[in-house]
């Protein structure tokens, strides 16, 4: 089995929730490869048991942002593509959304803890 690194304390832990793969996370790893800066190589990303609640709670925190920034990229959208033009509008609706990858915290696949079984 492979190692286990927690992506909150950034180090390699024996058992962990396993994170959920999307997109934006696959970007950010194989970026982070391909400059050779990547501490989490060949490893499986997971949360380890004592920062579940840290983890839940820049998940929270993310969902929230981006509700918010997608409620202020709409308002723009509307009022710019009333008064200037849409295109305007939708480049500048897609930059603020942009801004909620600040925040940007993966899911967990699940609840069950993933344990490293010795070699």
């Amino acid at each position: 089995m492979s190692k286990l690194y927690c992506y909150i304390c950034r180090g390699d832990v024996a058992e962990g929730k396993p994170v959920a793969e999307d997109p934006v996370l696959s970007a950010t790893l194989w970026l982070k490869k391909s400059l050779g800066i990547s501490r989490s190589a060949g490893k499986t990303l997971v949360v380890c048991p004592g920062c579940a609640p840290i983890q839940k709670a820049k998940r929270n925190k993310f969902k929230r942002k981006l509700l918010e920034l997608g409620l202020v990229a709409g308002i723009v959208l509307i009022a710019h593509s009333i008064l200037i033009s849409f295109f305007l509008g939708l480049i500048f609706a897609v930059f603020i959304l942009s801004l909620s990858l600040i925040y940007y915290a993966p899911g967990m696949e699940s609840e069950e803890i993933t344990a490293s079984k010795p070699a």
